[in-house]
């Protein structure tokens, strides 16, 4: 699965970058550039995620130095996120709804 999400980096900067999964670590890979400014995140570091449902899905991830807040591409889907990282990482992963009666 290519998870595509546009990362804050900067007060008015977004960047692209894919979230790649693999056993106890997540990697941000920038979309532009040379493969320079990957980031590699054990999955010790990681204390959680969080998903909000939206127009466009919120990101965010909370590990022990940093905060990576973003959006997800409009495509997608919140629990084939969810179940794409919970096959690879143990870890907190929070998600936003909003409806109510949708989700439950």
């Amino acid at each position: 699965m290519e998870i595509l999400a546009r990362i804050k980096t900067g007060f008015f900067e977004m960047k692209p970058y894919r979230l790649k999964a693999e056993e106890g670590s997540l990697s941000l890979i920038p979309l532009q550039g040379s493969g320079e400014g990957v980031n590699v995140l054990s999955e010790g570091d990681i204390l959680s995620v969080t998903l909000t449902e939206g127009r466009l899905p919120g990101l965010e991830i909370q590990t022990r130095n940093e905060l990576y807040s973003g959006i997800l591409e409009e495509s997608c889907s919140l629990a084939e996120v969810i179940s794409y990282l919970k096959e690879y990482l143990n870890i907190n992963i929070t998600c936003e709804y909003k409806g109510g009666e949708k989700h439950a």
